[in-house]
């Protein structure tokens, strides 16, 4: 029997073209970044727990923005117009899974939903 050294070249050459290719699609942003503005309205806090201190228009904020830190709260902090600022994660999409704690509040006593999914609240 001959040995044929084609299929060999074959699977390296595919392998060699697969790497090729993955390292060379250009990625739209690295990890960590806002992506887009879901809102009409972008609110801005000062602390990942404190009030909100100002709004803007969702068109007017240019993506993508850094993300700094994220916050146990899921707050996202940013800098915006050269200030640290934090954003609530429903209003923005990430490049990165942020999950949004489900919480009931005292007043609700049936169900409470957060951006589509809905849990049954224990009274």
């Amino acid at each position: 029997m001959k040995f044929s050294p084609r299929p060999l070249l074959a699977v390296a050459a595919f392998v060699a073209l697969s790497l090729a290719l993955h390292f060379a699609t250009p990625t739209l942003a690295e990890p960590g970044q806002v992506m887009a503005i879901k809102s009409k309205k972008l609110n801005l806090y000062s602390a990942a727990d404190g009030p909100r201190v100002d709004s803007l228009p969702g068109e007017t904020v240019e993506t993508p923005i850094a993300i700094l830190e994220v916050a146990p709260n899921n707050r996202l902090k940013v800098e915006i117009g050269g200030k640290h600022y934090w954003l609530a994660p429903h209003q923005v999409e990430t490049d990165e899974k942020i999950t949004v704690e489900v919480r009931c509040r005292d007043q609700v006593t049936s169900y409470a939903s957060t951006r589509g999914n809905l849990e049954k609240c224990k009274p």
